[in-house]
């Protein structure tokens, strides 16, 4: 075995005979790691060339290494790069693996490669095998927290553990069970809010950003969470930081978009860093079409197009298209939006809930009211005062489907609870979830969530609780991943605060 190790080190360049192995977060790798961060992979890689001659011992080379291939498969989406990353990630896992234990650094890299790979096996569908690199991550984040209490990088990690296991939904919960691990959304926000906001360590804190800005909007829904969020993005060394990361980019845009800010989303993905210096991340331009669009802006298509010619994965491939129907029925143009919801049938996977949706509607053949669906981008992009116009031009005898005459009310709902109206919201949504529990719809679940954000809001957590568990007791098959583990979240967050009260 120790005759196999040295030969990969050799192998690798990453060790001269005799060399003593260790961690060294020197100038060499804070740099490269800040460029891997940024996308800049080609400056990363000599940065890691120029170390791995300078210092062939430290096995922080490999590590960051494995940091640019797992960014490569999961923004690329390439099965083939995938299929050619596979033994790199066991050369890669096996060179830190022989480190020095006697360092914070070991067991903290190993956990993280392991977590990475499970992310990029979630992503090709791998399930099984995602769940043993996630529970030896978890264990070997644990002993190194004993270990290294003061180890501020295994914080961020610790962190987004407790924020994925606290927020597993119901169908993967036998993960959780079968390896016994423990996590709580909360508690893992509130640790990435610490480091970002004490760390020195540039490279630390643009990790800790975009896994806080993340998980925040995605499964925080607190509003003293999304107020801390805003104000370190509005800080001006955090802008600097976030205009010359692509990665900080995705995650402020998404941010903005799922707050209500459109207009500053469409700014941030117009100004972003570009060209041959940056690994080539296409799903900006999916964002930028989506963002577009919920404007109702006519150039929208210009950006699903450029997404479906340069993108080489198979997710939100049906999305876009969808989206593109959605335009040409905006438009007006009947034939194109027909030949778009066709061609959502041919392409793509249906792996990720958006492309489930778009494939759902095109086997179904329903067109959607156009005035409906005006409202429902206008809202999804904050505009709510226009949302509301469209709806409020829509008479009874247009809406002749029982899916649209709940829609209806659900986008009512939406709007003024988005508006800032939360007593108008509740009885919308209390109809909503009457007249929709029945149909396989997401209305219905969405507004249990919604219930129970607000009343978790009002801090009746006896409320909140009851309609986050009606959430989750629900069946409908829309959206029903990303909705059951949002209530998931919100059904441990007030069973904590009913304990702390």
């Amino acid at each position: 075995m120790k005759s196999y190790i040295a030969g990969l080190l050799l192998l690798c360049g990453v060790v001269q005979a005799n060399a003593q192995l260790h961690y060294n977060m020197d100038t060499n790798c804070r740099r490269a790691y800040q460029e891997i961060l940024n996308l800049k992979f080609k400056s990363a890689a000599t940065l890691l060339a120029s170390e791995a001659a300078l210092d062939p011992s430290n096995l922080l080379v490999p590590y960051l290494k494995h940091y640019m291939l797992f960014l490569e498969n999961v923004i690329s989406g390439n099965k083939a790069l995938f299929d050619k990353s596979a033994p790199a990630h066991t050369e890669l896992m096996d060179l830190v693996a022989s480190g020095p234990k006697n360092s914070p650094w070991h067991l903290y890299c190993r956990a993280q490669m392991s977590l990475q790979w499970a992310l990029v096996r979630i992503r090709e569908g791998n399930y099984a095998s995602a769940a043993l690199d996630f529970n030896r991550a978890y264990r070997l984040l644990t002993e190194n927290n004993v270990k290294y209490p003061g180890f501020m990088p295994n914080q961020t990690g610790l962190a987004l553990m407790q924020i994925l296991i606290g927020s597993i939904p119901e169908n993967y919960q036998w993960v959780t069970r079968l390896f016994s691990l423990k996590g709580a959304v909360n508690e893992g926000i509130s640790r990435l809010q610490q480091v970002s906001s004490t760390t020195d360590d540039i490279f630390l804190q643009q990790e800790s950003l975009f896994l806080l800005t993340f998980t925040t909007f995605n499964l925080g829904d607190n509003e003293m969470h999304t107020r801390f969020l805003e104000s370190i993005l509005k800080s001006p060394s955090v802008e600097t930081l976030v205009v010359q990361s692509p990665l900080l980019i995705y995650a402020s845009v998404v941010f903005a978009m799922h707050n209500g800010q459109n207009d500053r989303a469409i700014d941030l993905l117009l100004e972003r860093p570009q060209g041959s210096d940056y690994y080539p991340f296409h799903y900006l331009d999916y964002l930028t079409g989506v963002a577009k669009l919920n404007r109702l802006d006519q150039d929208a298509t210009v950006w699903f197009l450029r997404y479906l010619l340069n993108y080489e994965g198979e997710a939100f491939i049906k999305s876009a298209y969808q989206r593109l129907a959605w335009a040409a029925m905006i438009e007006g143009d009947d034939e194109k939006f027909s030949g778009y919801m066709a061609r959502v049938k041919l392409r793509g996977n249906t792996q990720l809930e958006s492309d489930q949706r778009a494939q759902q509607q095109a086997v179904s053949g329903l067109v959607p009211n156009t005035r409906l669906l005006k409202a429902t981008l206008l809202f999804d992009g904050g505009y709510y005062a226009r949302a509301m116009s469209e709806l409020k031009k829509i008479q009874p005898e247009e809406i002749h489907i029982e899916r649209e005459k709940i829609e209806f009310t659900y986008r009512k709902a939406r709007i003024y609870h988005e508006w800032g109206n939360p007593g108008k919201a509740i009885p919308a949504y209390q109809l909503t979830l009457d007249q929709g529990q029945k149909y396989p719809w997401y209305f219905a679940a969405n507004s249990a969530l919604n219930l129970g954000l607000i009343f978790e809001n009002q801090k009746k957590f006896a409320e909140a609780e009851k309609y986050y568990r009606r959430c989750l007791d629900l069946n409908y098959t829309e959206y029903k991943t990303s909705i059951s583990q949002k209530a998931k979240a919100g059904l441990n967050r007030v069973r904590n605060s009913t304990k702390n009260n």
